[in-house]
């Protein structure tokens, strides 16, 4: 039987609790049980750190078979890959630094009309950007593509016009998508 850190630290506790022991030996008593609590409460803290999830991004179930994803930050692309996917909504998030973009052509993306069916909405507010996608619509191949570039103020490109940063890029590829090769930000293209 496989027990956890914790368990087995539990049982060790309570067997020095219950252990009769000469009163010469009450000091050592005492910092055994003092060291197996510290190491029960390490244990349990370790678990509970790595079970958290990511303040980057929240990502719900819906009971209609939607998922909302809220991004608080642009951070962990392979973590909402990962969440997404547990969630059965196949994903390939690309977070590029300021002024760069995908080269296009990295993935073919599906009709317009069938996208604003995946991607139910999209809203930007204060908590980040939430977005609704509904993967029953999703057909077998498709993945969804998220491009976010790190938010930054207006600059001058190289064509001497000012320039912002788009904000995230939302799309569904179908069949492979390839990788995202970075090159400089193409405003308008």
């Amino acid at each position: 039987m496989t027990t956890t850190f914790e368990e087995r630290a539990l049982v060790a506790l309570k067997e020095i609790v219950t252990e009769p022991s000469p009163r010469r030996r009450h000091g050592r008593k005492i910092a055994a049980i003092g060291a197996a609590t510290a190491a029960l409460a390490a244990g349990v803290f370790a678990a509970s750190i790595a079970s958290a999830p990511s303040p980057a991004f929240a990502v719900k179930s819906n009971n209609d078979g939607t998922v909302t994803v809220t991004v608080h930050s642009w951070t962990d692309a392979a973590g909402l890959e990962r969440e997404l996917g547990k969630r059965g909504v196949p994903t390939v998030a690309a977070y590029v630094p300021a002024h760069k973009q995908c080269r296009p052509g990295w993935y073919k993306p599906i009709a317009l009309e069938r996208f604003h069916k995946v991607l139910k909405r999209a809203d930007e507010g204060p908590d980040g950007v939430t977005f609704v996608i509904d993967k029953s619509v999703l057909r077998k191949g498709e993945t969804l593509i998220l491009e976010a570039a790190a938010p930054t103020q207006p600059y001058v490109g190289k064509d001497g016009n000012t320039y912002v940063d788009p904000g995230p890029g939302y799309s569904v590829a179908s069949g492979p998508v390839g990788k995202c090769v970075l090159i400089d930000l193409q405003p308008g293209k």
